[in-house]
């Protein structure tokens, strides 16, 4: 399953479950990935599960693209490289070899804080080509080699095609001791838990709300500024992802943030 442009010995992939695109295993950052030959992984992937690459390692990008529009605004000023479109709406992911080790993680925002485009680097993934969600695939799109580029001329493109951007910095936090609840904040985004809770997102930022039923679909917010937080206009709640779990739960802090870490395997 996995292309022969990304069996190059640097770069590492993670276990994802069957469908999904969560990691299956905690640390995969650091500890839990694996060589393209890894007898884990193509176990894995003979049994339907999904898989991840890891970017970053191998100095490789991915740029994952939420836009049409922004990609057609840039793919005139990029080579040609390795392309996959995503399994549901069909957006690339372009692959690049950067001239720098551990790259940065950036994400590239409209003025109306709307994602146009993540540049994944260290401590990120995407989910890899052969993978299915929903019965759709993640295909390659353009099979030819994986391009090598400069890193600080890609982001240099980047802002002089969206001047009027805002470049946000993703969190990378290593998962290696995850001691208290910022470092639970830190890792995990409320849209993130709003899904796992059964919210759905018709808009970048707003949802319905996993505490209610909601008919617009539309009342849950988060926070555009800072994503470790959010409010419902409807039920007038508020606050991080612990806040969220308790109250839809009826627990404590201290339980609601077991759950997480037990749901999204951080323990």
């Amino acid at each position: 399953m996995i292309p022969k442009q990304l069996k190059n010995p640097l770069f590492r992939f993670i276990l994802i479950g069957s469908n999904g695109k969560i990691p299956l295993e905690k640390q995969w950052q650091t500890v839990n990935n694996y060589e393209h030959n890894s007898v884990t992984l193509q176990t894995h992937i003979k049994n339907k599960g999904n898989y991840g690459v890891a970017t970053g390692f191998g100095n490789l990008v991915v740029l994952d693209f939420d836009s049409l529009d922004a990609y057609n605004k840039v793919c005139g000023y990029l080579p040609d490289t390795f392309s996959v479109l995503s399994a549901s709406k069909k957006y690339p992911h372009l692959y690049y070899i950067v001239d720098k080790p551990e790259p940065k993680t950036r994400a590239i925002n409209d003025n109306d804080n709307n994602r146009l485009i993540d540049v994944q680097g260290q401590s990120r993934q995407v989910v890899g080509p052969g993978s299915f969600i929903s019965k759709k695939k993640y295909s390659v799109w353009r099979n030819v080699p994986i391009a090598v580029i400069s890193y600080d001329s890609l982001m240099l493109m980047l802002k002089q095609n969206f001047p009027k951007h805002q470049e946000h910095v993703n969190r990378t936090r290593k998962i290696t001791n995850i001691s208290s609840a910022n470092d639970v904040c830190d890792i995990i985004s409320v849209k993130q838990v709003a899904e796992r809770l059964g919210s759905s997102f018709k808009r970048p930022y707003h949802g319905d709300c996993p505490l209610h039923s909601s008919n617009g679909g539309i009342c849950f917010h988060v926070n555009e500024s800072d994503d470790r937080f959010w409010y419902c206009f409807s039920c007038q709640k508020g606050g991080n992802i612990i806040n969220l779990v308790a109250d839809k739960f009826s627990i404590s802090n201290h339980e609601a943030i077991k759950w997480i870490k037990k749901e999204f395997r951080l323990e």
